[in-house]
């Protein structure tokens, strides 16, 4: 199978290297043709996978079925989702004291 994917210039995002710098950048147009960003790539594996797992079973299900999966559209996570996840979400709200 062929599956086209974007390049770091069509995709919203951040860059890091292993001079420990990190910066932001913008999608710089849209994808040729078929080209889907990596995140909704990853994303559609993942929801079709917990739908086989849950209809089907099989061994050890619960880290596919029970991941938490926070995404406003859940078959295409945005940069600044994934970001935020990583430099951590307040699960609760959150008060100065």
């Amino acid at each position: 199978y062929q599956l086209p994917s974007t390049c770091v210039a069509e995709d919203d995002g951040s860059l890091v290297n292993s001079g420990r710098w990190l910066q932001w950048h913008w999608a710089g147009g849209t994808p040729p043709g078929e080209a889907k960003r990596d995140t909704w790539i990853m994303a559609q594996l993942y929801l079709r996978l917990k739908e086989l797992y849950t209809k089907e079973g099989g061994a050890f299900p619960d880290p596919i079925v029970k991941l938490n999966w926070p995404y406003a559209d859940p078959g295409d996570p945005k940069a600044e989702e994934r970001a935020q996840e990583i430099n951590v979400r307040a699960l609760a709200k959150v008060t100065e004291t």
